[in-house]
């Protein structure tokens, strides 16, 4: 099999983002009992990333297992990725490795020298750790998978735990920090993943779904965009981000939600959480739990109406994923209202003396790559995180990166992310580009019009869209129809027929409405209106 894909074969649960999330987790392992045993030093109760066992007073013995399936397609690579990966949790553990133990898992599809392939790569990093393999365990499924049972050793006063970190302590990165995702939203296609399923406080993130219900609410009749909406005392003053308002102060409900997209507003959240909730802002954190549920985003926990820290709220911190993000991204594009909100550069109030106050856009991505939105979010425990949403072409991008350490690697992180992508963007078609295909138009002087492209059609390098005009018969109304108006579409379509986006065909002229007479003549001489 010359062209294996092994990252294929991982369907849709490759690398770290196969792990169950921390919270899931605890959930599974909460009825479990614990083990009463003096010697065991570090269990699985500490969320530690080994267990230790004390055999001496100056030995303790480290074990560990981790696998995962392919994150990369060289099968040699994807073996030293797994067998590091597996290492390292006794390095964690401030220990030595000495035995290892191969866990192997693939399907009859992948060639035996690929299989080879891997464990060498796994053998090879395990010799340079100066550890040896001594045997294994494999079975056949139908997602490859690669790990090690590792055995080192360490000095029972010289253990590193998660609990034992202090101030002054010296980290040492062997990467950046951060987690993020970068997805084609018309097919949820993700091109590039950094440990995507990775749990992180998303701080103002979390307004994007305060927004999201509150909208819902509006849908359901409960309550109205025109709706006025006051200050109390104990929301007015809400830290962070806010508006410069008064106790008293009313804003609609529109303009609060504006507040919270545009500007980060915590007290606009938390007001618009009490008008939806009637005050009980617990029911609508319920509600916005509810709603995560129902979008997927099965690793997203939400405790505040904003995101604000523990600091501010005695409350845990709002929690999610890079894709989970992008699952609530994806979802408030398609939300008209939002998808023009996010838009705004700015914002313009009048505070309680009648005086425009400007709120600036806090997304300084805007109007580059094709960026449109989406939403910010910073406090300290979560550092600096942000959700883009972006249309080049045809392709709607949702980016998210979270846990940046400044406002400026933010963007640049983004900025690079959307770099790259445009080198694998592949022109299909320009804007203004004549189309194929047979325009009917009723009531006008011509029979046919002509179309073009409204905007720029690309497909990725990893894509083999088709694409299929789709005619649409048009009348001409009083005014004619006018350059640029819709007359058809183009429908992207993946390589299984589905369709995953479409593209405007525009009238390339104006044309004029055939007058009453000479429709009754060609009716009369044709057949033909």
């Amino acid at each position: 099999m010359e062209d294996l894909t092994l990252t294929k074969l991982s369907k849709d649960c490759g690398g770290w983002a196969s792990k169950i999330g921390p919270s899931d987790l605890s959930q599974v392992l909460r009825n479990l009992p614990k083990f009463d045993e003096p010697n065991l030093l570090v269990g699985f109760d500490t969320a530690d990333d080994a267990a230790v066992y004390k055999l001496t007073d100056e030995l303790a013995l480290i074990q560990t297992v981790d696998i995962f399936p392919p994150v990369v397609d060289d099968p040699y690579v994807y073996g030293q990725i797994a067998a590091t990966n597996s290492l390292s949790d006794v390095w964690a553990m401030g220990g030595e490795a000495k035995l290892c133990m191969n866990v192997l898992m693939f399907p009859e599809t992948v060639p035996f020298e690929d299989v080879n392939a891997i464990l060498k790569g796994g053998y090879d990093k395990v010799k340079e750790a100066n550890a040896i393999i001594v045997g294994g365990h494999t079975i056949k499924d139908e997602i490859p998978k690669y790990g090690l049972c590792v055995s080192g050793i360490v000095h029972p006063d010289k253990i590193l735990k998660n609990n034992s970190i202090q101030d002054g302590d010296a980290l040492i990165l062997t990467k950046s920090i951060g987690t993020g995702v970068l997805v084609n939203a018309y097919r949820g296609k993700i091109l590039k993943d950094k440990m995507s399923r990775q749990q992180h406080p998303i701080a103002s993130l979390t307004k994007v779904m305060n927004i999201l219900v509150a909208l819902d609410q509006v849908d359901r009749g409960n309550a109205k965009l025109d709706d006025k909406v006051c200050f109390t005392p104990q929301i007015v003053n809400m830290g962070g981000s806010w508006l410069n308002a008064k106790a008293g102060d009313c804003y609609t409900l529109k303009d609060l939600l504006r507040a919270e997209i545009i500007y980060s507003a915590n007290n606009a959240a938390y007001l618009v959480a009490h008008h939806i909730s009637k005050g009980n802002l617990d029911n609508f954190v319920k509600l916005m739990n509810d709603k995560a549920r129902e979008l997927g985003m099965n690793d997203t926990r939400y405790y505040t109406p904003a995101g604000l820290p523990t600091s501010m709220t005695n409350k845990n911190m709002d929690i999610s994923t890079a894709y989970d993000m992008y699952l609530l991204g994806r979802r408030a594009v398609r939300d008209e209202r939002l998808r023009a909100w996010m838009k705004e550069s700015e914002l313009v109030l009048q505070n309680s003396e009648g005086e425009d106050v400007v709120y600036n856009n806090r997304n300084h991505l805007l109007d580059k790559f094709g960026i449109y939105g989406l939403k910010t979010g910073f406090h300290v425990q979560a550092g600096y995180n942000m959700i883009v949403s972006s249309k080049i072409g045809n392709l709607e991008i949702i980016s998210v990166t979270l846990g940046n350490k400044s406002d400026d690697a933010r963007t640049e992180d983004q900025e690079q992310e959307f770099t790259q992508l445009e080198k694998r963007m592949i022109p299909v078609y320009k804007a203004g580009q004549e189309i194929g295909g047979k325009f009917k138009i009723k009531n006008a002087e011509q029979k046919e019009i002509k179309g073009v492209l409204s905007t720029n059609v690309y497909q990725l390098d990893n894509t083999n869209y088709k694409f299929e005009v789709k005619d649409l018969q048009v009348t001409a109304e009083k005014e004619g129809i006018s350059k640029g108006d819709v007359i058809g579409k183009l429908e992207v379509l993946s390589d299984d027929n589905k369709v995953v986006g479409t593209v405007d065909i525009v009238a390339q002229n104006d044309y004029k409405q055939l007058s009453l007479f000479r429709r009754i003549l060609r009716f009369i001489t044709f057949g033909l209106a």
